[in-house]
C-alpha cells in the first residue's frame, strides 16, 4: 500500500521512528496513524492508499519519480490487500472496496512494454549471523519508563503520543 499519491493522508511519519527500539514510539499509535491513513479513507476521508507500479531503477536515480498511480480515478473504490502477481510478472490481480460499503471488485493490471529481469541467484543464508545478536536477548530489554510526546506536521496539525512498559519485541 502506498499514500504516495494521496498527500493528504501520508504515513510519511512512519518513517521517522528511530531504531532499534521503535516499539517504544510506535507501538502505541502505530493503530491511530494507520487507522487515519488506511480504514478511515476506506470508509470516509477521500484518498487512496495505493496501489503504485514503479521502476525500480528509474526510482533509484530521480527522487521526484513516484510511479505510476492505480487507484480508482473516480476515487470511488478503494485499494484492499492483497496484490497478486502472475508468476510471469506481467500480470496483476487485487480487490478494491467502495467507499464506505462492502461492495468489492477486483481490478487486473496487464504489462505489455516491459521485459522482466532473470531472477537472482538463491542462496542459503546461516543461522549463524555474525553481527546479530541472540534473539532471546530481545526478551531482557524492557523500557518502563513513561514517554509522552508530539510529533507535528509539516504543515498543521499533530500526533500526542503516550507510551509505557513495553518490550523491545514489540513489532515495528
Amino acid at each position: 500500500m502506498s499514500t504516495r499519491f494521496s498527500p493528504k493522508t501520508s504515513m510519511g511519519i512512519l518513517g521517522l521512528m528511530p531504531r532499534p527500539y521503535c516499539s517504544f514510539v510506535l507501538s502505541k499509535i502505530i493503530e491511530s496513524v494507520y487507522t487515519y491513513a488506511v480504514t478511515n479513507v476506506r470508509q470516509y476521508r477521500k484518498g487512496n492508499v495505493g496501489p503504485v507500479l514503479f521502476e525500480k531503477e528509474k526510482s533509484m536515480k530521480d527522487p521526484n519519480y513516484h510511479g505510476i498511480d492505480l487507484h480508482d480515478k473516480e476515487d470511488k473504490y478503494v485499494f484492499n490487500s492483497p496484490i497478486s502477481w502472475h508468476p510471469n510478472n506481467l500480470k496483476a490481480i487485487w480487490p478494491e472496496t467502495l467507499r464506505g460499503t462492502k461492495n468489492r471488485r477486483l481490478r487486473k493490471l496487464e504489462i505489455s512494454n516491459y521485459t522482466p529481469s532473470e531472477y537472482p541467484k538463491l542462496e542459503n543464508t546461516t543461522d549463524n549471523v555474525p553481527y546479530a545478536f541472540d534473539m532471546s536477548e530481545m526478551d531482557k530489554i524492557s523500557y518502563e519508563k513513561e514517554t509522552n510526546g508530539i510529533i507535528k506536521g509539516k504543515h498543521s496539525g499533530h500526533i500526542e503520543y503516550s507510551n509505557s512498559g513495553v518490550t523491545a519485541r514489540t513489532k515495528c
